[in-house]
């Protein structure tokens, strides 16, 4: 054969192919499984966490997440008009149960009306909720035992009973 511009037609194309060794293939294949596992155990917790806020809301009750959450006067006034940390298309999307967590529980009762529907099996939801800080129950039908086990089983939360 002959050469073409100084070259042996014999030799194959340069060939930009990008080589990987297994090792590096098992390496990514467990960052990626890693990162999904963490991600079906946090679909998971938020699923338990919608069912809570279902059966709250089913007892007449409301919540308000971590980012909502004031513990002083003077955080209500640094959380006025704040915006939540995700963008409200993507809450709308996959629900605010998957980026942020209940820190209070309240069953709203006045001088006008009762919360009937709040019982002791009511505040029976309230253990998964890992990140509660407090819950109000005001005229309720929860008695003192219920207000016992929901203490035992979250003693960081406090608990009005007003």
């Amino acid at each position: 054969m002959a050469a073409v511009n100084g070259q042996n037609s014999t030799t194959e194309p340069n060939r930009s192919w990008v080589r990987y060794s297994l090792r590096s293939l098992l390496l990514a294949v467990l960052a990626i499984s890693i990162g999904f596992a963490w991600l079906g155990h946090r679909i998971s917790v938020a699923r338990q966490q919608r069912a809570v806020v279902a059966a709250i809301h089913e007892a007449g009750g409301a919540v308000i997440y971590d980012w909502e959450y004031c513990d002083s006067a003077s955080d209500v006034i640094e959380r006025l008009g704040r915006e939540p940390p995700v963008p409200k298309w993507v809450t709308e999307c996959l629900g605010n149960d998957l980026f942020y967590e209940v820190a209070e529980v309240s069953f709203p009762g006045g001088w006008q009306y009762t919360c009937p529907k709040c019982t002791d099996d009511t505040l029976a939801h309230l253990h998964r909720l890992n990140n509660l800080k407090l819950v109000s129950l005001q005229l309720t039908q929860v008695t003192d035992e219920g207000v016992d086990k929901l203490q035992k089983a979250s003693p960081r939360c406090e608990i009005d009973r007003r």
